[in-house]
């Protein structure tokens, strides 16, 4: 079949099922509106081509090249993409279900594009921009993404255990129920990004700047965030174990009904952070700047302030055992609040229990 005649079934609005069309050039050529199915591509050339609104459905398209195709509203479907060179702009692309193995994405922006159930194992990703994407149920081992841009993008359930992210930036990503092991965000952009109920073990995240992150409900261990930017960040019922905080800049954050143990915040600036109910066994907050924290009804075991400042700090309802508070400042400090009995009054009125 050539080029021409494939042209025609297009201008009728007729598909094209079941050919082999293997190593054939579409450079240049205008295949908007396109739908193949069950089709042979492997080896085709889609270097310009325009695909705007084409379908690839349960196709073999391994091996190709696509070199700045117009890939508006395309559409992978089940298909095989595997060793394929994707470089350009993708803009509301569908990718379903595909086998995209050792494929590598060059340059390649990514803009309100949905990618579901795909197997991308060994492939790379260099320079690329995620802007408004979702990715779900992705399979990204020995995936590497290099010099990539995450930007409003949503990624849910994403095993990252074996997924290499080197200089790259994430900002106002979503990424519920994911796992990060051993993974490097040393000096990364990873700021307004949620992860609730996710993993991370091992990682680091030594300068970071995480802004505004939510790691709320996380399990967060033997991790290490020393100087990290984490300013209104949120760790609410997260549980945290032999994590380091050391200098981390936690002023606003929350940690209330946090599970912290074996972990140190020494010399941290946790100022006006909310600390209500947490448990902390074996914390470190020696040296830290604590002005102004709550710690409304904190359980504080074995842990050190040792030459903290707590300054203004509010401890009503705090309970604590064998903790060290030599050279603490505690000027100011608001063992007993009023207006904190008055709601807890009345929440027990209710029959609610603080």
């Amino acid at each position: 079949m050539t080029v021409d005649e494939i042209k025609q079934l297009i201008a009728q609005g007729m598909p094209i099922m079941k050919k082999d069309l293997s190593k054939m050039d579409f450079s240049g050529e205008d295949l908007t509106g396109a739908i193949f199915i069950n089709c042979n591509l492997d080896g085709c050339l889609f270097a310009k081509t325009g695909l705007e609104r084409v379908v690839f459905t349960q196709c073999q398209l391994n091996h190709t090249q696509w070199q700045e195709p117009m890939m508006l509203q395309l559409n992978i479907i089940e298909c095989s993409m595997e060793h394929a060179l994707i470089a350009g702009k993708c803009e509301a692309m569908t990718l379903c279900n595909n086998s995209l193995q050792s494929s590598l994405w060059q340059q390649v922006e990514f803009d309100k594009v949905t990618i579901t159930g795909s197997d991308f194992l060994q492939s790379q990703f260099k320079q690329c921009i995620f802007d408004t994407c979702t990715l779900m149920e992705c399979q990204v081992e020995d995936v590497i993404f290099n010099g990539c841009k995450f930007h409003n993008v949503s990624w849910v359930k994403g095993d990252f255990s074996k997924t290499i992210f080197d200089n790259c930036s994430l900002e106002q990503v979503l990424l519920l129920e994911s796992q990060f092991i051993q993974q490097n965000f040393d000096n990364t952009l990873f700021s307004r990004c949620t992860c609730t109920d996710s993993l991370f073990d091992q990682c680091s995240f030594k300068k970071a700047n995480m802004l505004e992150s939510n790691l709320s409900k996380c399990h967060i261990k033997k991790s290490i965030f020393n100087e990290a930017a984490l300013q209104r960040g949120l760790f609410i019922e997260a549980v945290i174990d032999e994590c380091s905080f050391e200098e981390a800049n936690l002023e606003g954050s929350n940690f209330q009904e946090a599970k912290i143990s074996s972990s140190s915040f020494k010399k941290a600036s946790i100022n006006d952070a909310w600390l209500k109910a947490m448990t902390a066994s074996k914390v470190n907050f020696s040296q830290a700047v604590m002005s102004g924290v709550s710690l409304f009804y904190a359980v504080l075991d074995h842990c050190a302030f040792k030459h903290a400042d707590l300054k203004g700090a509010m401890v009503h309802g705090l309970q604590e055992s064998s903790c060290n508070w030599d050279g603490a400042n505690k000027k100011g400090i608001v063992k007993n609040d009023p207006d904190q009995q008055n709601i807890d009054d009345k929440l027990k009125q209710r029959g609610i229990t603080v």
